[in-house]
């Protein structure tokens, strides 16, 4: 339950996040900050920032640039750090993700994913681009993983920032409760919400999740009279069908919050972040999606709604 706090308590409220990223042209509108959530409720297959799924720290190595200097097996007292026929190992079973060879190392082929910080910690950093923000219309965007996996903490930055008079977007996927959702958006401009996969088996199968709780968390929005953009990424071989294309512009024309509908083309740079991290990419397709491919896609959705239509 979310919990109405005074300013000074606002201000200490922590969470976890694993970047912050200033000049973002993508994560809304004008130039924006952007914060990035750690974890998420959903495992995409294709994820391109399997970095920001685990709630929990990780530790990333980098191997391309790792030069076997083995200074990480100097300070890390777990014994973590391998180096088996000339390849850097880490026995993840072993590794307390303390940050110490992240430190040490000189070609920073080690990095510890995510940070505890509070909202006084970070409003200083938000606040910093104030003159760009108003000139470009932008602002602060909380993404992730999925701010409303963190409630508190993402209500405690809108509330910061609306006090300081900035915009506000949140980046979602939309798997959340009704209450976290109700709370907080009073404070969010705009929505940047998240719409993978029409059929709810294979949502399932490739998230994790059922679509239902998702679908009717962005009805409610936009009766809420909320701002929306529909963020559709494009995977080959999963949501490519016109059902789908049939289905999001279905959604745009019957909820009246949906400004906007983003079409983003599957990228396949997650896959080496998963390897960074230990883990196995659960979607291997390694080609980029072409932009004519996906210009036609928009050509087709085009013209059965007149919502408009943006490709990343």
């Amino acid at each position: 339950m979310l919990i109405e706090k005074g300013k000074a308590v606002q201000d200490t409220v922590k969470g976890k996040i694993f970047n912050i990223q200033h000049f973002c042209v993508d994560d809304g509108p004008g130039i924006r900050t952007t914060v990035f959530f750690k974890g998420c409720p959903l495992r995409c297959a294709w994820c391109h920032n399997p970095e920001s799924q685990a709630y929990e720290y990780e530790l990333m190595l980098r191997g391309d640039k790792c030069r076997e200097c083995m200074l990480c097996t100097r300070v890390c007292e777990s014994g973590a750090h391998e180096f088996i026929d000339g390849k850097h190992v880490i026995n993840r079973s072993l590794c307390k993700v303390c940050g110490k060879c992240t430190e040490i190392c000189p070609y920073k082929a080690l990095d510890k994913i995510g940070r505890e910080v509070s909202v006084e910690d970070i409003m200083p950093e938000l606040t910093l681009e104030n003159v760009f923000y108003k000139r470009s219309g932008g602002g602060v965007t909380l993404s992730g993983g999925e701010p409303l996996a963190q409630p508190e903490f993402a209500l405690a930055i809108l509330r910061a920032c609306k006090e300081a008079s900035l915009h506000t977007c949140i980046e979602t996927c939309g798997f959340s409760s009704k209450d976290i959702l109700t709370r907080i958006a009073p404070y969010v401009d705009l929505f940047l919400f998240d719409y993978k996969l029409t059929d709810d088996k294979l949502h399932k199968v490739y998230t994790g999740a059922s679509n239902k709780v998702i679908l009717e968390n962005l009805s409610m929005l936009s009766r809420m009279g909320k701002s929306i953009v529909l963020r559709c990424p494009i995977i080959p071989n999963v949501n490519t069908n016109e059902e789908h294309y049939r289905a999001i512009a279905r959604l745009a024309d019957e909820l009246d919050g949906i400004k906007e509908i983003n079409l983003e083309a599957y990228h396949p740079l997650g896959i080496n972040k998963a390897k960074f991290l230990g883990r196995e990419s659960l979607y291997n397709n390694e080609e980029f999606l072409g932009k004519n491919e996906v210009n036609n896609i928009k050509e087709y959705i085009s013209g059965l709604t007149s919502v408009d239509i943006r490709v990343m």
